[in-house]
This record gives C-alpha cells, structure tokens and sequence, in this order.
C-alpha cells in the first residue's frame, strides 16, 4: 500500500490552483470576487498571485521538508489564508460562497503538513 505523500498533496495543490489563475483568471475572478469589485487590474493580480502560487508549488516539490518546514508552513503559512479567506467573506463580504473551495484547500494544507510532521516525528 503507498504511503501517504504530504509533500506532493501541498505542492500538488500550489502548482494546480496556480496554473488555473495564470491560464484562466477570469474564471477565477468571476467565481471568487464579488462583481462589485472587479476591474481590469483582478486578471493581472490574480494572474500574479498564480505565478507565486506555482514558485511556492515547484519549492514545496523539489525541496527536502523537515519536521519543522511542515510545522512553520502549516502553522504560519496557512494561518494569514484562513484568516483572509473567513474575514473576507464575514465581515467583509468581498468573496463569494465558492471562497469556501479556496478554505477547504487551505484545511487540507494544514492537515498535509500536520501528517508530514508527524510523519517525521
């Protein structure tokens, strides 16, 4: 039985999410931001934010993680996109309900790099 690859689920998750923004931001765009909001400047950020998206995605790749990569990544990498995901869309209601896609990604971000810690123990 394989085992279970915390490092490919978060490269795997950057690289995806990624390249969708960088080859189809208007989709991204018209499925996550409210309309109120869009401009011309949402597709070259959001294209932007894929880009680094994918860096991030070919680092946690090609990288040797430690314990602590997963514990800083999963603790401190993920906190601020939980936040932004839940104050955006409360508080001010800037996302759309497809947000919660982008919260369930960062959920299994988490989790990735908890089993990769424990994984390590």
């Amino acid at each position: 039985m394989p085992s279970f690859n915390p490092q490919l689920v978060l490269s795997s998750i950057f690289l995806g999410v990624g390249v969708w923004a960088i080859i189809k931001p208007k989709h991204v765009v018209r499925h996550t931001f409210h309309r109120s909001i869009m401009t011309t400047d949402s597709l070259l950020i959001t294209r932007c934010l894929g880009a680094q998206a994918m860096l991030c995605g070919i680092a946690l790749k090609t990288a040797k993680l430690t314990r602590q990569t997963y514990i800083w990544f999963g603790i401190f990498g993920s906190a601020p996109f939980l936040y932004i995901d839940l104050y955006y869309f409360f508080i001010d209601p800037t996302f759309t309900k497809y947000i919660f896609l982008d919260l369930l990604g960062n959920v299994f971000l988490v989790g990735a790099c908890y089993l990769g810690a424990k994984q390590l123990k």
